[in-house]
Order: structure tokens, then C-alpha cells, then sequence
């Protein structure tokens, strides 16, 4: 009998980025960057277990192999899009061409298969169940939103806020989300707080379910705590 599906949030792969993987994160080479996450998600993630991607996977996934990349990786895969994803509503038009550009190759590929050709080119809807701006889920009995960004900042990194026009609004609810490349676990302790889940945090592997409820406790200790002062 299967185990039972289990769930993991990550975000900011970026798969093929050159920059992100020998600048700003401590690998020599690109290869050895996708190579390394390949082998920490590989090492986690089960085929049913559910994995909730938050935004940037790659700069060009076409041209970066990042579709291959995902399409080789177990698990069943959702999307929260972020900035560098041409599939996010802020590129405006581009992001609409985009869709129907996937959703024709979505056909093409579920033509070919069905014709029992296993050779073809994987896009955003080949290996992602749904591709939102957002999302909202309940973990251990609290309803929890996902989001490429955090509520506000940028995090330790030193430039303006940006994006404003699609970050959710801080209504009290704990948050999920990525973009910051922070090192912090826990970006927020007010409100409803906020948990970062980019890899540059957790070590370049998907985060469980059971590590987010650990992080959960303690914002939950910090503000009551806090609430008696």
C-alpha cells in the first residue's frame, strides 16, 4: 500500500541562473547548483507527495531546461508564481500569450502521448497541477496564504520595496512565501507572521509540513508572550 501523500513548500530555484548560483549562492558553477537541487528534492519528495513551488523558477525555463528540470523531479507540483515567471500577471500581455502558448503545447503533448510518442518539450502546464498569483491552504488547523512575496520589505537585501501592486494584504493570517533569498526561517513576527521557504533558507531542499508547524509554535509563543507584556 502507498504511503500517504505528504506536503512540502519551496520557492526561488532558480534553475539555470548563472548569476543567482555562483554569486550570490555558493556554488562554482550552474551545473553544479541544479545538480545539487535536483539531488535535495530527489532525496525528500515521494511521487504523491504534493510540493507547492512559490515563485521564480527560472529566468528563461525554456532556454534554462528548468521545465526538464521540474518534469524530472517526483512529486505533484503546484505553482505560486513570482516576478521572474513570464506567467505572472505582471507582465500584462505577455503573461496571457504565455498561457495560451503553454496551453497549446499542453495539447500538442497530450496528442503526442496518446500516440505513444514520449519525446517532447514540457511546459508550465505539463509539469505544474496549478499555476496561481496566490493561494490559501490550512495547516494544522489554521488557514495559511502563499505568496511569492512577503507582506512588505524586501529582506536583508538592500533595495526599495518592490511590487507592491501584488503583494496580499497583512489581514492576520500567517504567510508563506519567498523572493527575499534571506537566510531567515521566520521574516515576520507581527500580525499573522510570515514564513520564508526559499531555498538560500532551508538548506536548497523543500520545506515539510511538519517544519512549518514547528515555525508556526513559535511565532504563536513570540506574540502571546508578547500580548502579556
Amino acid at each position: 500500500m502507498p504511503k500517504p501523500p505528504r506536503r512540502y513548500w519551496t520557492s526561488d530555484p532558480h534553475i539555470g541562473h548563472h548569476a543567482v548560483a555562483t554569486k550570490f549562492r555558493p556554488f562554482k558553477t550552474v551545473e553544479d547548483h541544479d545538480r545539487t537541487l535536483a539531488e535535495r528534492w530527489d532525496s525528500v519528495i515521494r511521487p504523491n507527495d504534493i510540493v507547492y513551488v512559490q515563485g521564480d523558477i527560472a529566468i528563461s525555463p525554456s532556454r534554462d531546461h528548468a521545465f526538464e528540470w521540474f518534469a524530472e523531479r517526483p512529486g505533484i507540483k503546484h505553482l505560486v508564481t513570482g516576478n521572474h515567471d513570464a506567467i505572472h500577471p505582471l507582465f500584462g500581455s505577455r503573461a496571457q500569450r504565455e498561457r495560451r502558448k503553454a496551453m497549446d503545447q499542453l495539447y500538442r503533448n497530450t496528442w503526442a502521448e496518446a500516440q505513444g510518442d514520449d519525446h517532447f518539450t514540457p511546459s508550465w502546464f505539463d509539469v505544474f497541477e496549478t499555476i496561481q498569483e496566490f493561494a490559501m491552504t490550512t495547516i494544522n488547523g489554521t488557514k495559511v496564504m502563499m505568496s511569492h512575496f512577503p507582506y512588505r520589505g524586501e529582506g536583508n537585501r538592500d533595495l526599495e520595496e518592490r511590487y507592491s501592486e501584488f503583494r496580499l494584504r497583512d489581514e492576520g493570517l500567517l504567510l508563506l512565501h519567498g523572493h527575499t533569498h534571506s537566510h531567515r526561517k521566520v521574516s515576520s513576527l507581527t500580525n499573522g507572521g510570515a514564513i520564508h521557504v526559499g531555498v538560500d533558507a532551508w538548506d536548497w531542499t523543500p520545506v515539510p509540513e511538519a517544519q512549518i508547524v514547528e515555525k508556526m509554535g513559535l511565532i504563536a509563543r513570540f506574540q502571546k508572550v508578547r500580548d502579556k507584556k
